[in-house]
């Protein structure tokens, strides 16, 4: 299970491959929310309150690279690299979502702001159900209140 449109095929380093969801709140001096996904498996949750929380919490686990190139199959078939860089507007305000994804050679970031609609919906859930199925906490709206 190789993305070929992706560029990743079977001598690709996976390790160099990422696939990561932000969400960055309207408020000033909001804290970080991020899932980070490897393609070698291992996957990354960073959650802080607010810029100055002395006690960020960071959770790291080697979930081997399976469901991770699963993901990017998922979102190689969904268009991913098509798809705008903005989605649902100017984020003035308001609350977004970042999906990032970085390749060999080319890399995407896709700005949801608001409901962006059903494909990149679908993949941001998937991301978030990846991580999950390593890091529980990931799904846990108590540990990413807002992701």
């Amino acid at each position: 299970m190789i993305a070929h449109d992706l560029g990743i095929g079977e001598r690709t380093a996976l390790e160099t491959i990422t696939v990561t969801l932000d969400f960055f709140g309207a408020k000033t001096g909001a804290g970080t929310q991020r899932i980070t996904l490897r393609g070698d498996g291992m996957v990354r949750l960073d959650f802080a309150r607010s810029v100055q929380d002395k006690h960020p919490k960071s959770l790291e686990k080697d979930c081997g690279p399976a469901t991770v190139l699963r993901l990017l199959d998922l979102m190689e078939a969904n268009g991913v690299m098509g798809m705008p860089e903005r989605i649902g507007g100017e984020p003035k305000g308001r609350s977004q979502r970042v999906l990032g994804l970085n390749l060999p050679g080319r890399t995407k970031r896709i700005a949801v702001v608001e409901d962006g609609g059903f494909a990149i919906n679908e993949i941001i859930g998937a991301v978030k159900l990846a991580a999950g199925q390593c890091l529980p906490e990931a799904l846990n709206h108590r540990f990413f209140p807002n992701l």
